[in-house]
């Protein structure tokens, strides 16, 4: 059997703070590429290329329905925790029951969130928190309680 890694990486939003301190963003995206400029030499870029590449820090609004940032109208860059999940966690549901060992490690600044998630939260954050690892937990979750035809 072969083994692969994809790997994913997301530029969120400033946060409260970051925005209060002015931080530069020195990150774009194209496609499944990732270029970092130089803070100080913004001429200065390095390109690195990922399986996928998610632009989530602007271009969006507030879905109130779903609790998630979409695109805002006539944006087709940013990407949101939907197609994260689509093309990230849908991928594992299945593939868990025939002894096949996965990792889905998001790593963020904002808060903990995701880190409870995946230790096993109570309820109340699996209702409250929303995005890609959630749809993930809950993807596995009713995977397992499906019942299988032999």
């Amino acid at each position: 059997m072969a083994t692969s890694i994809k790997v994913a990486i997301r530029v969120r939003p400033f946060n409260k703070r970051e925005k209060e301190l002015g931080c530069t963003l020195i990150v774009d995206m194209q496609g499944n590429s990732t270029i970092l400029a130089n803070p100080e030499d913004p001429t200065d870029k390095k390109t690195f290329a990922f399986d996928y590449s998610y632009w989530s820090h602007d271009g969006y609004i507030f879905d109130d329905s779903t609790k998630t940032d979409i695109p805002a109208p006539g944006n087709t860059k940013f990407k949101g925790q939907n197609e994260v999940y689509s093309d990230m966690g849908l991928r594992f549901s299945p593939m868990l029951s025939k002894g096949t060992t996965h990792a889905f490690l998001p790593m963020v600044k904002r808060g903990q969130e995701k880190a409870i998630l995946l230790l096993g939260a109570k309820e109340v954050i699996w209702a409250y928190y929303q995005g890609s690892v959630k749809q993930f937990l809950e993807s596995i979750r009713t995977y397992h309680q499906t019942p299988k035809s032999s």
